[in-house]
């Protein structure tokens, strides 16, 4: 499954941008949600698909994973429901999805590819049939988005 987050702040991180699950957040060089930030543990949380809900599973970060302002327990797994916020750190990302699309739900618009620096409206570089960002243009975008 494909899902299109959108960073909400810090504001000078907004855009749009679909990852397939499963996939790890955190500061680790192997997480493919990256967030350059003290306040992300190396790995933080951790995304999956179960029975066509999206979960989130925190992997015992010091911080905490909240969603929609609650606490994720390290013990149990989170479902999230389409337009859920995840903050992580001073990172807030809303998730969306659609449990019957294989595709992105929506493409990435012109706007957010240009102020990116991304190659074409949907962001994909050579047809990427895995979502409309390369791993090279995630990490510029999460680059920007903590500051480095």
């Amino acid at each position: 499954m494909i899902v299109r987050l959108t960073v909400l702040a810090p504001e000078q991180g907004r855009g749009t941008f679909s990852l397939r699950l499963p996939f790890a957040a955190g500061r680790a060089p192997d997480a493919k949600l990256r967030i350059q930030h003290e306040r992300v543990s190396r790995r933080h949380c951790e995304f999956f698909e179960q029975e066509g809900t999206v979960h989130v599973r925190d992997l015992g970060s010091t911080n905490g994973t909240m969603v929609d302002d609650v606490p994720v327990d390290p013990a149990l797994p989170m479902a999230l429901a389409p337009g859920a916020v995840i903050r992580l750190g001073h990172v807030s990302i809303r998730i969306d999805y659609d449990p019957f699309a294989e595709a992105p739900t929506m493409p990435l618009d012109a706007d957010t590819a240009s102020r990116l620096a991304l190659p074409n409206a949907t962001g994909a570089a050579g047809g990427d049939p895995d979502g409309p960002t390369t791993d090279g243009e995630l990490e510029r975008f999460l680059r920007r988005l903590t500051g480095i």
